[in-house]
């Protein structure tokens, strides 16, 4: 009875079909699976590539374009030239600065950021004699002398100070630029031609931000020790020029 409703067993497969079969289905998976794995690489791409961007040593200054100005700038006025997260903020005129030492601070700047995800602030750039004359009469004594004096005595150093002696007071700024002006020797400042930044040290790992300028070409002078709120990071590979205006 029961043999009335059995199946009848399936025939096998001929070998030749189930070859063909095998070949088919590896055909396929040849080609579809590297267009599976390229859309899923593409989709996780970026995450990748901003984990190892973290893990990569920072790029050699040459590897960065120059110019007085980059997309990854943003500048005092608050609109950014790029990206809103940018590695610099301006807060004076990037315009005269050495085009090494813009390629070399935005390597630090970049590498900064990426360690930090803050950027630097820029508060001073390049100088005409006059500016630099006009911040030199409302300094003290002190700070002229631990600015100006760590190489030796300036000649136009001790004239500033005895001029202030003989007249009892401070000097204005058109007396100091006169001095400044009429110097026989120095080159002053590495603001006059374009060499240096000043940068502002408020909010920022100090320690870091000058081991990083330090390792990029960079001279810097913590100039809090002497009451002035900033770094002074002059690019040490600028030849130094005598500026007289």
């Amino acid at each position: 009875f029961m043999s009335v409703f059995r199946q009848p067993s399936q025939p096998p497969v001929p070998a030749r079909r189930r070859d063909g079969l095998v070949r088919g289905m590896v055909f396929a998976a040849w080609w579809v699976l590297p267009f599976f794995f390229s859309i899923t690489g593409c989709r996780r791409g970026p995450d990748y590539d901003r984990f190892f961007m973290q893990q990569r040593s920072c790029p050699p200054p040459s590897s960065t374009p120059s110019g007085p100005s980059s997309a990854a700038d943003v500048h005092a006025s608050g609109s950014p030239s790029g990206r809103t997260a940018a590695p610099i903020v301006w807060h004076c005129d990037p315009a005269g600065l050495h085009p090494d030492l813009l390629a070399a601070l935005r390597v630090v700047a970049s590498c900064y950021h990426a360690r930090t995800g803050h950027p630097i602030v820029v508060n001073s750039g390049r100088r005409t004699l006059r500016h630099q004359a006009q911040l030199m009469a409302g300094m003290t004594r002190e700070q002229l002398e631990g600015m100006y004096c760590r190489s030796g005595y300036p000649s136009y150093i001790r004239a500033i100070i005895t001029a202030r002696e003989n007249h009892n007071r401070p000097l204005s700024a058109e007396e100091t630029y006169d001095i400044l002006r009429r110097r026989t020797e120095g080159y002053i400042s590495t603001h006059l031609f374009g060499a240096a930044v000043d940068l502002s040290p408020e909010g920022m790992d100090v320690d870091l931000l000058r081991s990083l300028l330090r390792d990029h070409g960079f001279a810097v002078l913590d100039e809090r020790s002497l009451g002035v709120c900033c770094l002074h990071a002059t690019y040490r590979s600028v030849p130094k020029q005598i500026i007289r205006e």
